[in-house]
């Protein structure tokens, strides 16, 4: 009815993504990022998708792009971070990306912080409670993702398998990291599997 509306092939392409067939949210997210070229929330979430299909170094490309002035994404720093680490780039500190837009007196400056290696893993789970029932849920959820995924990079499985199960737990089906903590503990299975089979004579 109105092939110039770029909202319409963004949000074809995140139901095209929730129902993980990938390749036509791609086409409908391409369509809506030639439409609005400048859309950050477009590159954003182009980079999601690049992501959950293990493809990092594109991911990293349209997270860097998400740092346009029109993104509302606060959380593209950290995505940036994680899809650079993933794909094996150099990984500079996430102060040296783009201004995050983020509030350093609310959330979800904590995990920038904690990104940064000024906060412990206990202040970010002490910042991330909240008296309000709805806003305490996610950001704890939050706190156990992406610590989850800072540990992931690090090399501790273990740590980063518990982590991503308690958020896949916690997170509202809303929630970005509701989507892809399963994908990520898919993946570490997977590595697990590879790990344990044994060596063919």
């Amino acid at each position: 009815m109105k092939p110039d509306f770029a909202a319409a092939y963004l949000t074809r392409g995140h139901l095209y993504r929730l129902r993980g067939q990938y390749e036509l949210a791609a086409a409908s997210y391409e369509k809506a990022a030639a439409l609005r070229p400048d859309s950050g929330q477009t590159a954003f979430d182009l980079g999601l998708l690049d992501f959950l299909r293990g493809q990092y170094a594109a991911a990293a490309d349209d997270f860097a792009r998400a740092n346009h002035p029109d993104s509302v994404r606060r959380y593209s720093v950290l995505w940036l971070y994680l899809a650079r680490a993933r794909s094996g780039q150099a990984m500079s500190s996430i102060s040296g990306q783009a201004d995050s837009g983020t509030d350093e007196d609310h959330w979800p400056a904590p995990l920038f912080q904690f990104y940064l290696g000024k906060l412990t893993e206990e202040e970010v789970r002490h910042a991330a409670a909240s008296t309000d029932a709805e806003a305490d849920r996610g950001q704890r959820c939050e706190a156990d993702f992406y610590i989850g995924e800072l540990r992931l990079v690090q090399g501790d499985a273990s740590t980063a398998r518990k982590l991503l199960e308690q958020s896949r737990t916690e997170c509202p089906e809303t929630f970005i990291e509701y989507e892809i903590a399963p994908v990520e503990l898919k993946r570490l299975d997977g590595q697990a599997a590879l790990v344990q089979k044994p060596a063919s004579q």
